[in-house]
């Protein structure tokens, strides 16, 4: 007994370096200053992170915005719905509410900008578990990297 609960115990402390070693790091404003893994329910607003398999999204590869990166957080809000009605409802949305979003952020209209919309948001499993976060990022068409911020850049 005391065995299992020593391993139980040194798999713990492990857990947490080897966490502490992989997390992105906040200032005390919030910003990201070093890059590592950010839970995708800790994602805010002005957040920045390169791609990553999102079929499976638990974690983003978070970066600070002063480096390149390949998607920049631009708003983060609950969805307004009551009950979950169907994941291409909950998509139509999600794209609707950051599309009405991205002109005021990025200083031009969605239409004439260089830089897309990516959201995620809802499945009906989480949406179970009691998520009804919406993430807007915005990312540049041609794949190109973005540096800084994208709020008010005009392209």
């Amino acid at each position: 007994m005391k065995f299992r609960l020593v391993i139980f115990i040194i798999s713990l402390i492990g857990f947490g370096v080897y966490n502490h070693f992989t997390s992105a790091r906040r200032d005390g404003s919030g910003d990201i200053v070093s890059e590592g893994q950010i839970g995708s329910f800790e994602i805010k607003q002005g957040d920045c992170f390169n791609n990553t398999d999102f079929s499976n999204l638990t974690t983003l590869p978070a970066v600070p915005c002063a480096e390149p990166h390949d998607n920049e957080v631009y708003a983060v809000f609950d969805i307004p719905l009551s009950t979950y009605e169907s994941d291409d409802e909950t998509f139509r949305l999600a794209v609707e509410a950051c599309t009405e979003r991205f002109d005021n952020f990025v200083g031009r209209t969605y239409e004439d900008s260089k830089l897309d919309i990516l959201t995620l948001y809802p499945t009906l499993a989480t949406w179970e578990e009691g998520d009804r976060g919406i993430v807007c990022a915005v990312f540049d068409v041609d794949g190109e990297k973005l540096m800084g911020t994208a709020e008010g850049l005009g392209i």
